[in-house]
């Protein structure tokens, strides 16, 4: 819902002018100090905005420091949507108190919208022309510590034999076994309802992005794994389920990506839908304020469940994947090895096939795709089942690596059949 001002101003692709600020002040610049490397802890609930009262104005003006430009770089490659500050709040009070505190940074108004089923008012903010994206959000956020802001983060896809997925996690094949019927929601790219494996399936569809959709290549791939036509080339594990596809990924040249201020809006249309599960097949750094969004949503139960990445066994951990309570599923092949490309750490959770997948393609036949990407939806099917039944998934998987719980393989590779009988 935004919140109309008179006489708004274009902008292009993403948002609209919806209310503009005075910006009386320089903005000041710092480079950001580095968060230590995450752990993983146990599942946790916390984090909701509701009930918070506004937050007091600070007591001193930062000293007004020289601008930089951090968009010398290619600004399509940059990890977060350049020049803007992203903000949550619990209500509109409070996001029109922070607003006040923002304006001495030279922050503008860009978009505000309430979402109600997340418990949040998001608002988007302009950072002053030739300001140092990360640095003055660092510089905000050391200053302001009781605003909830971040950048815009970016979000990218984590996709890099016929049937053997479900042989490999000992899903019986048989019709009637192994069924259940679920209200699942997914964050993807488009979806091509008229392939032949979902054209009958109980899918909707909502389109959140502002500009050109990406290809739906990806989004049909993870749609039919969950739910494809039991009879089609590409059968879903779970085809008697429900499927809320949020389709929020863009085409921008050559870069597919999302922003967090898309992804609350999608979150907060999959919760008005009642989903009990999310699969999230994308990733990217850590991001406070979607961080937020995602522990609201497992405060109400919702099942988080997310590609652990495919930037190869050196690379940092991958949001939401990482984020503590959010199951990260990681990739194996029909050798049951580790893909390659995934990512370690201790926050991988659950292995499952995802070398070579057989799904849908974007336009009315299969092909073999891989990465984690592909391997989340089938742990969604597994972990739905197995909840419904009482069945701890990662007590049941198999050991894969070293003895125990590791950080390539997290606790093994998921198993299915006998309790799924």
């Amino acid at each position: 819902e935004p919140e109309p001002e008179p006489e708004p101003e274009p902008e292009p692709e993403l948002s609209r002018d919806v209310e503009e600020t005075e910006s009386p002040a320089t903005s000041p610049d710092e480079p950001e100090v580095a968060e230590p490397a995450s752990t993983r802890p146990a599942i946790q609930r916390g984090g909701s905005l509701l009930g918070r009262s506004p937050p007091p104005p600070p007591p001193v003006p930062p000293p007004p420091t020289d601008r930089s430009d951090d968009e010398s770089a290619d600004p399509d490659s940059l990890p977060y949507e350049p020049g803007e500050l992203l903000l949550v709040s619990a209500d509109m009070a409070g996001a029109q108190s922070a607003a006040r505190q923002l304006q001495r940074y030279e922050l503008r108004i860009k978009s505000r919208q309430r979402l109600d089923n997340l418990g949040l008012v998001i608002s988007v903010f302009r950072l002053p022309p030739g300001a140092n994206t990360p640095a003055l959000v660092a510089r905000v956020r050391q200053d302001l510590p009781d605003l909830d802001l971040d950048t815009n983060q970016r979000y990218q896809l984590l996709s890099d034999r016929r049937r053997y997925a479900q042989r490999l996690m000992a899903w019986p094949e048989s019709a009637g076994v192994c069924r259940g019927a679920f209200r699942i929601g997914m964050l993807d790219t488009a979806v091509n309802d008229r392939h032949p494996a979902l054209v009958d399936a109980n899918l909707t569809r909502r389109d959140f992005v502002r500009g050109e959709s990406a290809e739906p290549v990806h989004g049909t791939a993870v749609a039919s794994l969950l739910v494809g036509t039991a009879e089609s080339e590409t059968p879903g594990l779970l085809p008697a389920s429900e499927l809320w596809a949020a389709e929020v990924f863009r085409q921008r040249g050559d870069h597919t990506d999302t922003s967090t201020e898309i992804l609350l809006s999608a979150l907060d249309w999959l919760v008005s839908q009642r989903v009990q599960a999310i699969n999230l097949s994308l990733g990217g750094e850590r991001n406070r304020v979607f961080e937020l969004a995602l522990e609201n949503l497992l405060e109400k139960d919702i099942v988080l469940l997310a590609a652990a990445g495919n930037q190869g066994p050196g690379a940092p951990p991958s949001y939401p994947a990482a984020q503590r309570g959010v199951i990260a599923v990681t990739a194996v092949d029909a050798a049951e090895r580790l893909y390659s490309e995934a990512n370690r750490g201790d926050y991988v959770d659950l292995a499952a096939p995802g070398v070579d997948v057989w799904a849908a393609n974007g336009g009315s036949a299969g092909r073999y795709h891989t990465g984690t990407s592909f391997a989340a939806p089938l742990v969604t099917a597994a972990w739905l089942l197995a909840e419904k039944q009482g069945v701890d998934l990662m007590a049941t998987a198999k050991d894969l690596g070293a003895q125990g719980r590791d950080d390539a393989f997290g606790w093994g590779l998921v198993q299915v059949g006998d309790w799924c009988h």
